[in-house]
Order: C-alpha cells, then sequence, then structure tokens
C-alpha cells in the first residue's frame, strides 16, 4: 500500500526525469496484483537532460512519424546477434542517446513451448510508457510478424491458456495513473487477435481527514466489449 502524495511526487518527478515510473511494476494476468520490478525505462525515455523542443537539432533516429524500421534489428537478429534489454536507435542498433519514438526496447519471449524465443519489440513510445508492441518469429530464414496490438501497450506478458500450441498474450495500456485498459489476444493459426478485453483499476480509499489516499493492491478488472475499447485506437 503507497499514498496518493507518494505516488504523485514519484510520477512527476519522472516525467521530469522523462523516465515512465509505470514501468517499475509488473501485473500478475490472472490476479491484477502488481509485482514490484527493477526500474526499466521505455525506449523513447532516456538522457535526464533532454530537451523536447530540441530534438530534431540534437537527435534522431530514424522516421519519426510513427513508423519504426525494423529491417536492421530482425537482420541482426536472425543473423544470430543477442541483445540486453536495453533501448537502442532501430537505425543504427547503438544505444539510444535520447527521446525518439523510433528508438527500440528488445525482449524474448517464447510463446509456443519450442524453446526457440520470439523477438518482442516495444516502439513509438509516449513519455507515460505506452509503446506499439511487436512479436516476431523466425521462420526459415525470413522473421515473420505474428503479433501486433492493436491498442497501446505499457506492460505485456503471456497466459497460462493456450490455442493451437501458442500461449494467449494480455497487454495493458496506462490510462490515468491508476487505471487502463487490458486486451487479451489468442492465435489463430497465422496470427494473434484480441479475444477479450476489459478496463482495470485501482481502488483508491481515502483517511477520514482526506490527507492521505491509499491504493488497494488488486484491481478491479471490468469486461468490455473489444468492438468498443479498440476502435478508440483506430
Amino acid at each position: 500500500m503507497r499514498s496518493i502524495s507518494y505516488n504523485i511526487l514519484i510520477f512527476f518527478t519522472s516525467l521530469f526525469l522523462g523516465v515512465g515510473i509505470f514501468n517499475v511494476f509488473s501485473v500478475n494476468e490472472s490476479t491484477g496484483k502488481a509485482l514490484v520490478l527493477t526500474n526499466i525505462e521505455e525506449p523513447g525515455n532516456l538522457d535526464f537532460d533532454f530537451d523536447a523542443s530540441n530534438e530534431r537539432h540534437t537527435y534522431t533516429c530514424g522516421d519519426e512519424t510513427g513508423e519504426t524500421n525494423f529491417k536492421p534489428v530482425l537482420k541482426a537478429w536472425l543473423a544470430g546477434v543477442r541483445f540486453n534489454e536495453d533501448i537502442y536507435c532501430s537505425e543504427t542498433l547503438k544505444l539510444a542517446k535520447a527521446f525518439s519514438g523510433a528508438n527500440i526496447s528488445l525482449s524474448e519471449i517464447d510463446v509456443n513451448g519450442d524453446s526457440q524465443m520470439e523477438l518482442a519489440i516495444k516502439t513509438q513510445c509516449s513519455m507515460t510508457g505506452n509503446c506499439q508492441l511487436f512479436i516476431f518469429q523466425r521462420s526459415g530464414k525470413q522473421a515473420k510478424q505474428i503479433f501486433r496490438d492493436r491498442n497501446m501497450t505499457q506492460l505485456f506478458g503471456v497466459s497460462a491458456k493456450r490455442n493451437l500450441g501458442y500461449s494467449d498474450i494480455w497487454t495493458r495500456d496506462h490510462g490515468s495513473w491508476n487505471s487502463g485498459g487490458q486486451v487479451k489476444y489468442r492465435f489463430n493459426g497465422r496470427s494473434y487477435v484480441p479475444n477479450s478485453c476489459s478496463d482495470y483499476e485501482y481502488q483508491v480509499t481515502e483517511s477520514a481527514d482526506r490527507k492521505v489516499a491509499h491504493t488497494n493492491e488488486v484491481a478491479t478488472i471490468s469486461p468490455r466489449p473489444c468492438s468498443t475499447m479498440l476502435a478508440e485506437f483506430r
């Protein structure tokens, strides 16, 4: 349990530093309970002295209009290059020096239990930590895209449920400091498609004098039609 005043102080300090504070937490997909991890910065959030107004004059990393070039990283990955869970420029594959939508963060996950790791790429991140998420699978000498989120993603993971040998994947986006949307995706034989959607919210309890407020450790999950939730991101 943590106070709202403490959370607000940390949140705005983090935005000032250019670090997405909500990346401090992972979430148990079945219970919604937050688990504290080490602070992992999002691809966009780097360089404490970064001045957004001067970004194009001081640092660029590929296309800033919403498209990221995956060719360099996929070519290196298929060739056997192993990447740390760090933040890279998508064009040069060098460690990122400043905020850029075309920065990428990489992680490897096994979505079908064959011990062959798939490559998850988060990119086009906002300052709040919401990103686009893509997952690629090796297919011979090529990389096949099997997943792209239909909303935005801050946190993601694999579920215990499987279909056609592939684990379900869940994603969460950050709406406000204590709430957002969650989407579960299921493999249909070719790629992942939305299977169920919901809102999540960590309830707030205020003290009698309204000076201190706490959030519950377990989020309230409210199912919502995917047709309405995902329409907001089209």
